[in-house]
């Protein structure tokens, strides 16, 4: 399925978000905004589980509100149902338990990779500009402004360091 930029910012607005206490979890925003941070800053178009989990999996204790779980294994999962992300998994069987969710565990283990389905990759590659306005989009829509550089900053960190 192609796609152009108005369509894709308008998925990024309308992304499918558990409802929480507070107001929809932060939870897929903060996976993509890591995702497009990792394209922008390192070229890295692919994430593993392990590097997500360690730098969302922090941004999510501080963000999410109370009650909610920091689970980046459940983003880095379910944002397949919106269309524009794929999870390079041979097996989801042994990844998902009864009720479809994640198994932190399993993934961390098996380490497996994801990312922008190929063609919103394609889309990102040839509008370089859009990039940016995504990572604006999803931080206006989802945080508050006074905590966006932070954000930033952490989302920037080097995957592949550590």
């Amino acid at each position: 399925m192609s796609m152009d930029a108005a369509t894709f910012l308008a998925v990024l607005r309308k992304l499918r978000r558990h409802p929480g206490p507070a107001g929809p979890a932060p939870h897929k925003p903060l996976m993509l905004l890591y995702a497009l941070v990792q394209l922008r800053q390192h070229g890295r178009h692919r994430i593993g589980y392990r590097d997500a989990d360690r730098v969302v999996g922090s941004l999510l204790a501080r963000n999410a509100s109370a009650g909610t779980r920091a689970r980046v294994a459940d983003p880095f999962l379910r944002l397949e149902t919106d269309g524009i992300w794929q999870v390079e998994l041979a097996d989801r069987v042994e990844v998902l338990d009864g009720g479809g969710n994640g198994r932190p565990a399993i993934l961390a283990r098996l380490d497996p990779q994801a990312g922008f389905s190929d063609p919103i990759l394609a889309l990102l590659r040839h509008c370089p500009a859009l990039v940016d306005e995504a990572i604006n989009q999803l931080l206006d829509d989802n945080f508050p402004q006074d905590g966006h550089s932070a954000i930033i900053t952490a989302l920037g960190t080097d995957g592949a360091a550590g």
